[in-house]
């Protein structure tokens, strides 16, 4: 199954964007009639994270089946970390680059964002969660988190590397019992590997594994069994957001995926496009939001017609910007990705001997 041949994934992957800029926006426009009108939709648009935790979750495993272990494990294992890396690191730290210049600039403070320099180098290789120069990119350090517990699975080789995720993911339930609290409220929600988050990765790679055996059935049921979930979502605490939101976003990925796989569904081309750029609508949306909002506020224009025109341009702005980045930024870097090689010098003779032993 080729993840990338899925028009459902990347249509769910621009919805799960759309979401979350649906959500933020009810904060950049708060005082106009538009945030009464759109809140009590999108007031847990932030539930695309989540969608886009389990698709990780999916696709990384399904990548996984692919792999070329003909050279050991090691080479395997360091390819697909550093794939990885090529895939969310350089988009991501141009978008790091330019929020910076604006914070350097003052240009911050002018469109009244919250961006500040704190924790600078941290932010700047995703190991921080409370990242205050590109703020949604919070996420990221839970995508990089699973990738590296991911590589180091692969070190296991092609027989023993689904038990080594096993381990890692017993051992993730085990910290995450240890780090909630009776009430339900983790004690440190900022430390990503005891977040309940990371079980959505897992719910991704079930749904991958369900998918790769052949199994289809109940399509319809599980599309029509997510909505519950979303249900739950919307009135429990964010803390248990991984057992509502989590549960709901595996269940719409296994639905859409199979009637796809069956050819039940309708062609989502226009909308796979759309998705192809997700990552740069969700990474890039803070700023021209930020912008638009300056240009309506100057123009006096932010409540004309209850705030509509600067919501829906906004929400223009954001997929231009992100299908500019794609064409001319990610889409170069995905080719040049699909070519790396792991260079032989970072194997040496010994460690490339013991790559190849039987795994």
């Amino acid at each position: 199954m080729d993840t990338s041949r899925l028009q459902s994934i990347q249509a769910l992957r621009f919805a799960a964007a759309l979401a979350v800029i649906a959500f933020h926006l009810t904060f950049l426009l708060w005082d106009t009639p538009f945030h009464a009108w759109i809140r009590p939709v999108a007031r847990n648009g932030y539930a695309g994270v989540d969608v886009f935790f389990v698709i990780s979750g999916f696709i990384i495993f399904t990548v996984s089946r692919k792999l070329d272990w003909s050279q050991g494990a090691l080479p395997a294992a360091l390819g697909f970390a550093l794939r990885r890396a090529v895939r969310i690191y350089p988009l991501y730290w141009l978008c790091f680059l330019v929020s910076t210049v604006l914070i350097l600039t003052g240009t911050a403070q002018v469109v009244h964002s919250v961006w500040n320099l704190d924790n600078w180098w941290a932010n700047a290789f995703l190991i921080n969660i409370y990242n205050t120069q590109v703020p949604v990119a919070w996420t990221l350090a839970y995508e990089v988190y699973f990738y590296a517990c991911f590589s180091v699975a692969l070190l296991f080789g092609p027989r023993f590397h689904l038990p080594a995720l096993g381990l890692w993911v017993a051992g993730s339930v085990v910290a995450i019992g240890l780090n909630y609290s009776p009430s339900g409220t983790p004690h440190n929600p900022w430390q990503v590997w005891s977040n309940a988050l990371v079980l959505e990765f897992v719910m991704g790679m079930l749904v991958a594994i369900l998918i790769s055996r052949g199994y289809r059935r109940g399509a319809w049921l599980a599309l029509i069994g997510s909505v519950p979930f979303f249900v739950l979502g919307d009135s429990s605490p964010e803390s248990y957001r991984a057992f509502t939101f989590g549960p709901a976003a595996a269940l719409l990925v296994y639905g859409l995926v199979s009637l796809e796989v069956q050819q039940r569904l309708p062609n989502m081309r226009y909308l796979a496009v759309l998705g192809d750029a997700s990552y740069s609508l969700y990474l890039w949306q803070e700023i021209p939001n930020y912008f638009v909002r300056l240009a309506f506020d100057e123009m006096g224009w932010r409540q004309v017609w209850g705030g509509v025109p600067a919501a829906l341009t906004m929400v223009a702005a954001c997929i231009l910007v992100s299908l500019l980045s794609y064409r001319f930024i990610e889409r170069p870097i995905l080719a040049a990705s699909r070519r790396l090689r792991v260079p032989a010098s970072l194997l040496s003779p010994s460690s490339a001997a013991s790559a190849r032993t039987p795994g």
